[in-house]
C-alpha cells in the first residue's frame, strides 16, 4: 500500500481486495480483517468495516432478481440438457446456488403463498379449481392437430412465460459444448432439471388460473402437442368413466383407454431417458388388462350405414324371466360392454366428481408421464385444496355427454338448489343435451330426466341467442347435411365443428369408437360427408320425440320464440335491421340445407315429420318475419357494391310464402323426391293456414243475442289440436301414418328403400290440395287405421282426439 495515503484513501485502494476476499472467495469478515492488517498493516474495526461494506453495496449472496435473470437465460439457452457456464460480474456462478433459488420459487408456485410461503406454517395453498378450468376439461374433445387452428387464435399476445427477460450487463451465461449434440444418454444437469421443474409448475399456476393465452404462448409446439393430447385423454377418459359409471372397470387407466396402441395413440410421447420407461400402459393389480379383448384399430375403420334402433312401445305387463347369472369380474372384456357386470355396492362410494380429481392427480389415464408434461397439473393439484363441488356441474356435463340417464338423475338428486342453479348455468344443460342425442338408445328420456328437476323455460335460450329448439335443427344439419357452423351463425365461422359431432344420432358412432379416435388421429376434425346419410328415421323420431317432451311439459317455453340462426342484417346503412326468424321459417331454411346440401336420397320425409310435430305442438304458420331471400341464400350484394338508392330488398313472409320463393330458385337443382317432399310440405303448411285463419274468423265472430260473455285471459293460445281435426282429421291420420313408419320401420340392409311401401308422399301432395278421404291421404290400405299401431291411436271420438292418445308412442 503507497505511504501517506489517508485513510479514506486506503479504503479506496484496498476495495478490490476486501470484495476478493468477501464476496468471491467467501471469507468471513474476521478473517478479512486478519489478513489485509498482516499484508498491508491496515487496522480498523469491525464495525468500520461493515459500514464501507454497505457503503459499496457488497453482497456475498446475488440479489434473486438477478438470480431470476441467469436462471432464464440459462434456460434459454442450455435446450441441449448440458450444462451452461454463468457468470455474475465476471466471476463463475455456482449452480448450486441458483439450482436452490429455482427449487424455492417452485415451492412458493406450489403453496401460492408467494414469497412469504417458506415455512410449514406459512402455507397458504392453491385455490380449488375454477369454473373456467372445470369447463376447459369438458370441453377439450379432440388432439392437437384438429385443434391447433382455434389454439393459434388463443394465442394473440406474447406471455410472460413465453418472452425471455432483459439479460442484466452484469450476468453472461455461455453453453460451451452449443456444438455438441445431445444423445439419449445426455443427462440433464440438477440446474436444467430444476429449472424444467420450476416452468412447469409456473405453466400448471396459469392454467389453474384460467390464463391459457399465456400458457400456450409459452409452450414450444411439441409442448402444446403433448398439453392437448393430455387434455384430449382426460376428456376419453371422462366420458367414458362417465358412460358405463356403474358397471364394467372401476378404473379406466391408460391401457384399458387404449392409449400407446399403433393407430389410435394421438401422438404418442416418446419415452424419456429420464422417466422409467415401465410406468407407460401399465394398470394396478387386480383391475382387467389390455390384454382381455382390446385390439389395434383397423386402417381406415368406418361406421355402419345402418342406423341402430330404439323401438318405442307402450309399457305392457309380462313375466319377467331371470337375468342370467352374473360372470366374475375377472372374466369381464373391457373391449365388449356385454359383458360388463354391475359395480359392488362398496365401489359406488366414491363419487364421480371425486373419481375425476383423483384422476388429474395420479395421472394414471395417460400414457404421458407425469414428468414429461409441459404444465405441473397433477403436481400442482395435489397441493390445491379440494372444494366438493368444484367438478359438479361438469360432472353432470359428462354425465349427460355419454347419455347415462341413470347418473344425470342421481347427480340432479343430489345437488343443493344453489349448486343445481349454477351447474344448469355452467353448463347449458338442456343445449348440451339436445347436442348429444342419442336416439338409438335413450332418445328423448335424458331430457324429459332434466326437464324434472329445472323448467326448461328459464334456460330456453343460450347467451348465443339460440333456443333449445334450434339446437334440434342444428342436430339435423350436422348429421345429414355438409352445412358448416358458419352457415347456420355468423358467430360460429371461427369453428371448426359444431358441438357433439362426436356422438352419433343414428347410434352409429360414438365419442370413443375406434373409427372417431382413428378420424382425429389423422388430424380430421369434421365428420366425413361419406359417412352421413339422409335424414332418417332414427333422427327424425329423436327430434320429433324431443319437442314432444319439452312442450308436452306444464311450464314450456314459447314455442314461437324466435329463432337465433340464419339471422342476417339489412346491409343499407339507413336501415339495418336485424332479420330474425321464427321456428317455421327456420324449418324452411333446414329444409333448403337437406335439398341442396343433404345427402344421396333424401326425401325430405323427415322435414314434413317436423312440420307436423311442430304444427301439433302450438307452431303458427301464418307468423310473418320480414326476410330477405337473397340474403338467406347467400346472394345478397356485398355491403361495398349495396347502392344506397336502391330499396331494401326484404319484406314481411310468412313460412309458406318463403317456401315457395326458395322453391322457385332452386327446384331445378333438386332431384324429383325432393321436389315432392318440398311440395308436401308446402301443401300442409297452406291447408294449416287456411284452417287457422278460418277457425280465428268463427272465434272472433260477432256474438248472438244471449249467449254468455266471454272472457280470454292475456296467455290464451290457439287450441293446438284444432289444425289436426279439422276436415275429419286429415293431418292427425298423416301424423298417426308418420308415427306409424317410424315405430315400425327401419332400414336393414344397406339398399333397402328408406321409407316402407306404407307411406307415399306423392299421395300427401295430391291429397292436400283437395279434399279427400283417408285412402287418399298419402296413407296406403296396408296401414293400420282403427287398432292401437304400437301405441299410436287412429281412432277419433265425436270429432276430438281420444284423451289417451300419446302421439310420441
Amino acid at each position: 500500500m503507497p505511504p501517506g495515503l489517508s485513510f479514506e484513501r486506503k479504503w479506496e485502494f484496498l476495495k478490490p481486495h476486501i470484495e476478493r476476499l468477501y464476496v468471491h472467495d467467501k471469507y468471513k469478515l474476521a478473517k478479512v480483517i486478519e489478513i489485509l492488517q498482516a499484508q498491508f498493516g491496515f487496522d480498523a474495526t469491525e464495525a468500520q468495516y461493515k459500514y464501507q461494506i454497505k457503503k459499496w453495496r457488497l453482497r456475498k449472496n446475488i440479489p434473486t432478481s438477478k438470480k431470476a435473470a441467469m436462471n432464464q437465460k440459462y434456460q434459454d439457452l442450455s435446450t441441449t440438457g448440458m450444462a451452461a457456464v454463468i457468470k455474475y460480474k465476471g466471476q463463475e456462478v455456482d449452480p448450486r446456488k441458483l439450482r436452490r433459488q429455482a427449487k424455492m420459487d417452485t415451492r412458493r408456485a406450489l403453496l401460492g403463498g408467494g414469497a412469504q410461503a417458506t415455512r410449514s406454517d406459512d402455507i397458504a395453498f392453491l385455490s380449488p379449481l375454477t369454473s373456467s378450468v372445470a369447463k376447459l376439461f369438458m370441453t377439450w374433445n379432440i388432439p392437437y392437430k384438429p385443434s391447433k387452428t382455434l389454439m393459434g387464435q388463443i394465442i394473440d399476445h406474447h406471455s410472460p412465460l413465453g418472452q425471455s427477460m432483459s439479460t442484466p450487463s452484469d450476468v453472461s451465461v455461455a453453453t460451451p459444448y452449443a456444438n455438441d449434440v445431445a444423445s439419449p444418454n445426455n443427462a440433464l444437469s440438477p440446474l436444467s432439471s430444476a429449472l424444467r421443474k420450476k416452468r412447469s409448475v409456473e405453466r400448471a399456476q396459469l392454467f389453474l388460473e384460467g390464463k391459457y393465452q399465456q400458457l400456450l404462448a409459452s409452450m414450444s409446439t411439441e409442448e402444446q402437442v403433448t398439453m392437448s393430447t393430455w387434455l384430449y385423454q382426460f376428456w376419453v377418459f371422462s366420458f367414458k368413466t362417465a358412460k358405463y359409471w356403474g358397471r364394467g372397470p372401476r378404473d379406466w387407466f391408460a391401457d384399458l383407454l387404449a392409449f400407446g396402441r399403433d393407430g389410435a395413440d394421438i401422438f404418442p410421447v416418446p419415452a424419456s431417458p429420464h422417466t422409467p420407461s415401465d410406468r407407460v400402459g401399465q394398470s394396478p393389480q387386480g383391475q382387467p388388462s389390455v390384454a382381455s379383448g382390446l385390439n389395434n384399430i383397423g386402417v381406415g375403420s368406418k361406421p355402419s350405414l345402418l342406423c341402430r334402433w330404439a323401438i318405442h312401445v307402450k309399457p305392457q305387463s309380462y313375466q319377467e324371466l331371470p337375468d342370467p347369472p352374473l360372470l366374475e369380474h375377472r372374466a369381464m372384456d373391457p373391449a365388449d360392454p356385454e359383458t360388463y357386470q354391475p359395480w359392488p355396492e362398496q365401489w359406488m362410494a366414491s363419487s364421480y366428481s371425486e373419481k375425476l380429481r383423483n384422476a388429474l392427480e395420479s395421472n394414471d389415464f395417460s400414457n404421458i408421464p407425469t414428468d414429461q408434461l409441459p404444465a405441473a397439473i397433477p403436481e400442482a393439484l395435489k397441493m390445491a385444496k379440494r372444494d366438493p363441488s368444484e367438478l359438479s356441474a361438469q360432472s353432470l356435463g359428462f354425465a349427460i355427454m355419454s347419455g347415462n340417464e341413470f347418473m344425470v338423475e342421481k347427480l340432479l338428486e343430489s345437488y343443493s338448489a344453489p349448486h343445481l342453479e349454477i351447474a344448469f348455468r355452467e353448463i347449458d344443460v338442456f343445449h348440451l343435451a339436445t347436442s348429444y342425442l342419442k336416439g338409438s338408445t335413450i332418445c328423448c328420456d335424458l331430457l324429459n330426466t332434466i326437464s324434472m328437476f329445472r323448467p326448461l323455460r328459464q334456460h330456453y335460450t343460450n347467451e348465443q341467442g339460440h333456443t333449445v329448439l334450434d339446437n334440434l335443427m342444428i342436430t339435423i344439419l350436422k348429421g345429414h347435411t355438409s352445412c358448416t357452423p358458419g352457415q347456420v351463425d355468423n358467430a360460429f365461422k371461427g369453428q371448426v365443428r359444431f358441438s357433439g359431432e362426436e356422438v352419433d344420432i343414428c347410434g352409429r358412432w360414438d365419442a370413443d369408437s375406434d373409427c372417431i379416435r382413428e378420424l382425429l388421429a389423422k388430424g380430421i376434425h369434421r365428420i366425413p360427408f361419406q359417412w352421413k346419410h339422409k335424414f332418417c328415421h332414427t333422427s327424425v323420431q329423436t327430434i320429433c320425440h324431443s319437442i314432444v317432451t319439452i312442450w308436452g311439459a306444464t311450464h314450456a317455453p314459447d314455442i314461437n320464440t324466435h329463432s337465433g340462426l340464419f339471422i342476417k342484417r339489412c346491409l343499407k346503412s339507413h336501415c339495418g335491421l336485424k332479420m330474425q326468424m321464427t321456428p317455421l321459417h327456420t324449418l324452411v331454411l333446414i329444409m333448403w340445407q337437406l335439398s341442396s346440401y343433404g345427402c344421396e336420397g333424401e326425401d325430405l320425409f323427415g322435414a314434413v315429420a317436423v312440420l307436423l310435430c311442430l304444427l301439433r305442438n302450438g307452431s303458427d304458420p301464418c307468423l310473418q318475419s320480414t326476410l330477405s331471400i337473397m340474403s338467406l341464400l347467400g346472394n345478397s350484394p356485398s355491403e361495398n357494391s349495396n347502392n344506397e338508392a336502391d330499396p331494401c330488398e326484404h319484406k314481411p313472409l310468412d313460412p309458406l310464402e318463403l317456401a315457395n320463393a326458395i322453391y322457385s330458385l332452386k327446384c331445378t337443382e333438386w332431384t324429383e323426391k325432393v321436389r315432392l317432399g318440398w311440395q308436401t310440405f308446402s301443401e300442409i303448411l297452406l291447408y294449416s293456414q287456411q284452417i287457422l285463419l278460418s277457425r280465428e274468423e268463427d272465434e272472433w265472430a260477432p256474438l248472438e243475442e244471449g249467449d254468455a260473455d266471454l272472457y280470454f285471459c292475456d296467455y290464451y293460445k290457439h287450441d293446438d289440436h284444432k289444425i289436426f281435426n279439422a276436415n275429419t282429421g286429415r293431418l292427425g291420420k298423416l301424423w298417426s301414418a308418420i308415427n306409424t313408419e317410424l315405430v315400425t320401420y327401419r332400414r336393414l340392409h344397406v339398399g333397402d328403400p328408406w321409407l316402407s311401401a306404407n307411406i307415399n308422399l306423392e299421395g300427401v301432395a295430391e291429397t292436400n290440395k283437395e279434399m279427400g278421404d283417408v285412402e287418399d291421404s298419402g296413407i296406403t290400405e296396408e296401414s293400420p287405421q282403427d287398432e292401437d299401431m304400437y301405441g299410436v291411436e287412429q281412432t277419433l271420438h265425436n270429432g276430438e282426439w281420444q284423451d289417451d292418445m300419446d302421439l310420441r308412442w
